[in-house]
């Protein structure tokens, strides 16, 4: 969450509490009792939102690691399987551009990429195993290549997740502060002449804005010290 959500959350919670603590107040069927009543259960709804977008954040940052780590793999084993490929049809017509891997950045251009190299190479698998490479080589790569597809899908679920909690915190949030709005007027008509409690509410309702540090003062150089006079020859 954002430190503004945060704060706000928190401004809620302490509003129920100071609702619970007039509850003598605001009777469950009047208009402050039901709204303090809706409050609690808007705020209720961010927790599994809150939870939620905690979670896929963290799952966001451990499947950018897979998927960066896989990525890496696919590039060094298709760039072996274009090296060897262009080696056993060297002075084969068509082929002189056949095997060759581009630097994409694009994930799923590589993807593609990739399996396309594998497609062309496979009919010419055990000219290439003869190579020195491993006689499960061209399945390896495959391997590869799937496991880094997997890689990009669970790191766009885990983003798509986070967006849709982020979304759900930001509509819960709206409502919850249309709700505070109009406690506002319920609570100042209620507690019209009496200003320790209405003191007590601006205060809980209060939200503190995310404090930044003071600018570093510039620090000036200290005077350089001032030789002693030297003395001078009779």
């Amino acid at each position: 969450m954002r430190m503004i959500d945060i704060r706000l959350y928190e401004m809620m919670v302490r509003l129920i509490s100071f609702g619970r603590a007039r509850a003598e107040r605001f009777a469950a069927t009047s208009a402050g009792g039901k709204l303090f009543a809706l409050l609690g259960i808007k705020v209720g709804e961010l927790d599994p939102h809150i939870v939620e977008q905690a979670s896929s954040k963290k799952a966001a940052v451990q499947t950018i690691s897979t998927k960066n780590a896989a990525r890496d793999r696919v590039r060094e084993l298709v760039s072996t399987l274009a090296r060897t490929a262009k080696l056993v049809t060297a002075g084969t017509p068509g082929l002189e551009d056949t095997f060759r891997l581009s630097k994409t950045r694009s994930d799923q251009r590589l993807v593609a990429e990739a399996r396309g190299i594998v497609k062309d190479a496979t009919p010419f698998g055990d000219s290439i195993v003869s190579q020195h490479l491993p006689s499960t080589f061209l399945s390896d790569v495959t391997s590869a290549i799937d496991e880094f597809q997997a890689a990009i899908q669970a790191h766009a679920a885990a983003k798509e997740s986070r967006a849709a909690a982020t979304a759900g915190i930001d509509d819960r949030l709206a409502a919850a502060l249309t709700i505070v709005e109009q406690l506002d007027t319920i609570v100042a008509n209620e507690f019209a002449s009496d200003a320790t409690a209405l003191a007590e509410w601006k205060s809980a309702r209060h939200v503190s804005r995310v404090s930044t540090p003071y600018p570093v003062r510039k620090q000036h150089p200290e005077p350089a010290p001032v030789p002693p006079p030297v003395p001078q020859p009779a």
